[in-house]
Parts: structure tokens; sequence; C-alpha cells
């Protein structure tokens, strides 16, 4: 499956969707996982995995097109092994490749070009009004080029004041609001280790729900242990005050 994550305005975590999810699916549920940095201009989801600079011990051809093995189930491809392909072409390709996911992590500005290469599609958002807005915009874009959505992301919950509600998404988008992520500074601290968050801070709050929506994409049951469960407990508890 191709799944193009979209959002139509930077700023919005998309990249860190991409890396976290990609790792949970391989390292939580064991399947084959391709990452596919579609962002030529700022090329950063490499930087998630310490791949930037490559590291030539790690390539690997995946339908001649080179990436990297950032543990067993789980390579990259940077955007310089797809420039110059994009639409149905990049599509046919990767379907050769015989991974179970093979994830695109698509630029905020000209995304609709890869939804062509893609089997359906996820949408990242902040609960600000121009993301919230841009993404709605890109939910119909995916529509019109008959792209299933399977659903929206809500990413970096401060639970403000003034900060879209989860209300007010559900009944703004026709899709399902898979799962509201917490802003967590292991995130940001993971990125700086040059390992995903979900690998890295396994039982924090952005993580729990990295993995839940990893569950959800696969189809399979996300067990949290004790300690995930008393985190959780303890946010929801903070959201409720």
């Amino acid at each position: 499956m191709i799944i193009s994550v979209i959002s139509g305005k930077g700023g919005t975590g998309k990249t860190a969707v991409v890396a976290n999810v990609g790792a949970s699916l391989a390292s939580d549920f064991g399947k084959r996982v391709l990452l596919v940095d579609c962002n030529l201009e700022s090329p950063d989801l490499p930087l998630w995995f310490n791949l930037f600079p490559p590291i030539p011990s790690r390539e690997k051809k995946v339908e001649n097109l080179k990436a990297y093995t950032y543990r067993p189930g789980l390579d990259v491809m940077p955007s310089s092994s797809i420039e110059g392909l994009k639409g149905e072409k990049l599509g046919q390709i990767l379907r050769k490749s015989g991974y179970h996911y093979v994830i695109l992590d698509t630029p905020p500005v000209g995304f609709s070009e890869f939804l062509n290469s893609s089997d359906c599609a996820l949408i990242t958002t902040t609960p600000d009004i121009a993301a919230v807005s841009r993404a709605l915009k890109a939910t119909k874009m995916a529509e019109k080029k008959d792209v299933k959505v399977i659903g929206v992301v809500l990413n970096r919950v401060r639970v403000a004041s003034y900060e879209v509600s989860k209300t007010e998404i559900l009944s703004t988008f026709r899709v399902p609001l898979i799962v509201t992520i917490p802003e967590d500074t292991s995130v940001m601290k993971s990125l700086m280790e040059g390992m995903p968050c979900v690998l890295s801070h396994p039982g924090s709050r952005a993580s729990i729900a990295f993995k839940k929506l990893a569950a959800e994409i696969c189809g399979e049951e996300f067990k949290m242990g004790p300690i995930q469960r008393i985190r959780l407990k303890g946010w929801k508890l903070w959201r409720s005050v």
C-alpha cells in the first residue's frame, strides 16, 4: 500500500508523523516499510534517522532507486532518488518494491503530483485556523483525484483555549479524525538524537499516539503497557482541568 501524507501547509509536523508511524509499523507490528522523502526543496526525512549525510554501508537498491536501511524492515529513500519521477510512473516503481507499506512524505506545496502515485492519503494538521483551512483544501484535492482519504491526524495539540477544538475538526472534515497527537518535547529531542521518538522515547505521550495511528493503518490492535497507561491517563486528567 502506498500512502501519501499531505497537509497543504508547512509546520504541521508531517515529517514527524511519517517517521514515527513508519518506525512503529516496522518495530511494533513487524511490517516491511519504505519511507520516501518527496520534498525536493526541504528534504528533512533522513534527519530523523541520522542518515544525513548518507551512510554508504547502509545503501540498497529498491527497483534501481537508491535507499538506505535504518534497521531491518525499515528503509528510507532520499528525495534525490526520485528526482524527475512523479505521478503514476513513481507509483508503478514503488508497487513492485515488495514492502507492506510505502509512505510518501510529500511537500506542502506541489503534493498533488504525488497523489497520483498513491493508493490513499492521510491528512495532517495542527489545531490552528490556517492549518485546518489548508488541510481541508488538501482533502478536497485528494477526493477530486479519486484518492481515498483514510483520515485526519490532529498534531501538536496543547489543549489551549485558542486552538481549534476536536469537535470543530470533526464537524469540518468528512473523513474520520484518527488520532490526536499531543505537543511533546520528546518529539524534538528524538529529532536531535536522529531516532524517531517511538524508538527513543517509546513511553512518551506522543509515541503512544503515533503507535495508535500505526495500529489503525495496519488494522491491528495496539496494547499499552502499564507505564504507558499511566502516562496517558495523566494527560487525560490534565486535559480535563
